[in-house]
This record gives C-alpha cells, sequence and structure tokens, in this order.
C-alpha cells in the first residue's frame, strides 16, 4: 500500500522530530507480511498490513511499559475467547464469542481492541473493545470502539509518544505540532482509544493526554503551567 492516510503522515512526523525517524527495521518486511497472510490463513487488512509493516517491530511500542500493547506479529492468530479458553468459566455457548483478530491489549490485559474476522476482508476495518473480565461492568461484553482502525492505530501511537516521553518536544519548525492540532483536536472531547477518561489536549505549545487523573505530557508541566492549561480547555469548551 503506497498511500498512508493523512493521520498517519502527521504522526509520523511528529515521531521524526520527538523519538527520531522511523525506519525499515521498526516494521515487517514484505516478505515477513506475507508468511503472516499465508500463516493466519486469510489476508490482513491492507491498514492492518501496512500498520505492521510501518511499525510491528518498534521497540518503544513493543515495550512491557508500554500502556497499550500491539500484539506482537509472531503471536497474532484468528480465534475466538471461547477458543482461547477452551470454554472455561465462560456463560452461553461458543457461539456467544465471535471470532477476531486481537491487535492490541492495555497493559493490565484487562480489555482488548479487535477486529472481527467478518471485516477483515475491509481495508480500513472497525475496532471493538472485547472486556473478557467484566471490567467494565458484565462477564463479556464486545462493544465499539472506532470505525476505522486507521485512527486507532494514529491515536494509540500518539499516545504513547506522549506517554513514553522523557524529554520535552522541541520542533525545529512547527508545522508537525500545527498537523498535529489540526488531527486531533477536533475529536478532543471523544475518548476514542480507551473505555477510560482518556483525552488527547494540543494548545499554545503543549501536548498532553489525561486519563482519568494520571496526565502524560510532551513536557513537565508545573502546578502553575497545569492550573493555566485546565484554564485554556475550559474556555474552550
Amino acid at each position: 500500500m503506497n498511500e498512508l492516510p493523512q493521520s498517519w503522515t502527521t504522526i509520523f512526523a511528529l515521531v521524526a522530530q520527538w523519538q527520531g525517524p522511523l525506519t525499515a527495521a521498526d516494521g515487517l518486511s514484505v516478505s515477513e507480511l506475507d508468511a503472516l497472510d499465508e500463516e493466519l490463513d486469510k489476508p490482513l487488512s491492507a491498514l492492518v498490513r501496512a500498520w505492521y509493516g510501518a511499525v510491528g517491530k518498534c521497540g518503544w511500542l513493543n515495550s512491557p511499559d508500554a500502556q497499550l500493547h500491539l500484539t506482537p506479529y509472531t503471536q497474532l492468530e484468528i480465534t475466538s475467547l471461547w477458543e482461547d479458553l477452551e470454554g472455561e468459566n465462560l456463560a452461553g455457548t461458543e457461539a456467544d464469542y465471535p471470532r477476531r483478530l486481537v491487535l492490541y491489549d492495555e497493559n493490565q490485559y484487562l480489555y482488548s481492541w479487535v477486529i472481527l474476522e467478518a471485516d477483515l476482508s475491509l481495508p480500513d476495518p472497525p475496532l471493538y473493545i472485547e472486556d473478557a473480565d467484566g471490567v467494565l461492568g458484565t462477564e463479556y461484553l464486545l462493544l465499539p470502539s472506532t470505525p476505522r482502525f486507521s485512527d486507532f492505530a494514529a491515536q494509540a501511537l500518539a499516545f504513547e509518544l506522549i506517554s513514553n516521553a522523557n524529554h520535552a518536544l522541541e520542533l525545529e519548525t512547527p508545522e508537525p505540532l500545527t498537523d498535529a492540532v489540526r488531527l486531533f483536536s477536533p475529536i478532543a472531547d471523544e475518548p476514542l482509544i480507551h473505555p477510560q477518561a482518556l483525552r488527547f489536549w494540543f494548545t499554545e505549545g503543549i501536548i498532553a493526554a489525561t486519563m482519568d487523573d494520571t496526565w502524560f505530557c510532551a513536557e513537565a508541566l508545573s502546578d502553575e503551567t497545569k492550573v493555566r492549561f485546565e484554564a485554556s480547555l475550559k474556555e474552550k469548551r
């Protein structure tokens, strides 16, 4: 796939400015992606394939410290939760648990983001949150997350970029940050990738994400700066 979504171009530019550019070594080769399709016995969706081709081996995205764990390409498989657990301690019947491809897990593996097997033929399929342990209120729950995988992937990478930052973002030119503002600001009030209260904020040169009461920031915010920052957010609502 030659043409990447604009959201990916934007976030890759921000990664390049902050962590250094992604290289071929950060992703799977064409032959590795072809072997993966063969192992799954079904082709990956075009943009899922492109995502693993870009970041499937990226060290800081596959770190145990990551907030959102990208499923290692060596562990990708199309199964149902029933098959995974052989039906043990699950309510209902096998038909209640659709076959899916698990792409991301939250850091405590309490829930996952999945693509349903029936949607794998779509180039940019929707994602669902699978709650296997009743964290969100029931024994088993499958609920819509984002209508397009490409949007989820860009948000997830932005979140990891922010939460893994160990230094302030320093830009030689403002374009990547300006593009990020344009990309994320219209959806800043929507918790697109996480069932908890996750928000992305881009304003006045500060880029940050909040989840519940935890702040992940591009730069260390003093209490005074944080107060001003929160005040500016309230004015925007």
